[in-house]
């Protein structure tokens, strides 16, 4: 791992420290340019110094919180280790095969770090993402389940987020099919197993734990991930999925195709810019 990226982790992520108060990705950006543009540039790989942050125009007490936090050297070599020993590999932003998607649609928002725990090479093929309720309605599921099976057929890894409800409908039912799903958890992954053809990632760390928080932030990286987005059922104005459709409606991260079910909520995302489409009308993922 090249020193960038060492420091790009002690920088942004807790290291297993919940008082580590790790910068943002947006905070992490904002110094990288303000470096970039200092009188005094160091060369990638040399340590960053008070006098460097100074000269950067960094304030005083923030520059003492990047020092504090590149400091976890030592911690940062038992995190990883660590992260080994559960089966958890990491990639950075700066890694050549992070997902482009990710950086492309999400702009300086895209996580500065993914915990993966299982077949990376998924990261190579191309998207679908699936997102819908916890609770499903017959038309729903059918539909989770025809988006699930297409996906397997036609190749293209199933992108979704792990939840009981339309998430685990189309995730198993790629898998029955032979398919590949790659699921966005806000669950800790050493308490996870994975089986073949899955590849699970989370953002921020690989201890951390559930939190409403996290399974509302992982929604924009499942939204930005695939080609396209299907949303099997939701509830207006309501709950994760219905905010994470609105954010991707207005940021433009994927095209969405609601399930046309009747309900006030898919009418809704329609008229907003998202496709209608149903269970008997959807041939293909990526028709022709």
């Amino acid at each position: 791992m090249r020193a960038s990226e060492r420091g790009l982790l002690m920088l942004t992520c807790s290291l297993g420290d919940p008082g580590a108060r790790p910068l943002s990705a947006q905070q992490y950006v904002a110094v990288g340019k303000l470096l970039l543009r200092s009188p005094s540039p160091r060369p990638e790989g040399e340590k960053i110094r008070s006098d460097d942050l100074r000269l950067a125009g960094v304030g005083e007490q923030y520059a003492d919180q990047i020092l504090r936090l590149l400091s976890r050297e030592e911690q940062l070599d038992r995190y990883l280790e660590e992260a080994r020993n559960h089966g958890v590999e990491v990639i950075t932003r700066l890694s050549e095969d992070y997902p482009k998607a990710l950086v492309e649609r999400l702009g300086d928002d895209a996580p500065t770090a993914l915990f993966c725990k299982g077949d990376r090479s998924l990261l190579r093929s191309r998207f679908v993402s699936l997102v819908g309720s916890r609770r499903l309605g017959e038309i729903g599921f059918s539909f989770a389940e025809r988006v699930g099976a297409l996906a397997a057929r036609e190749g293209i890894t199933l992108v979704s987020g792990g939840a009981q409800g339309a998430d685990r409908t189309a995730q198993d039912a790629c898998l029955r099919c032979g398919g590949n799903v790659l699921i966005f958890t806000p669950e800790r992954l050493d308490q996870l197993t994975c089986g073949e053809n899955v590849l699970l990632i989370s953002e921020g760390g690989w201890e951390l734990p559930f939190s409403s928080e996290r399974a509302l932030s992982r929604n924009r990286l499942i939204h930005a991930m695939g080609e396209k987005t299907f949303v099997a059922q939701c509830t207006y104005r309501r709950g994760g999925t219905w905010r994470g459709t609105q954010h991707n409606l207005r940021y433009k991260l994927s095209p969405v195709f609601v399930c046309e079910d009747g309900t006030t909520a898919a009418s809704s995302l329609i008229e907003e810019g998202a496709f209608g489409v149903t269970e008997e009308t959807l041939e293909s993922v990526f028709p022709g």
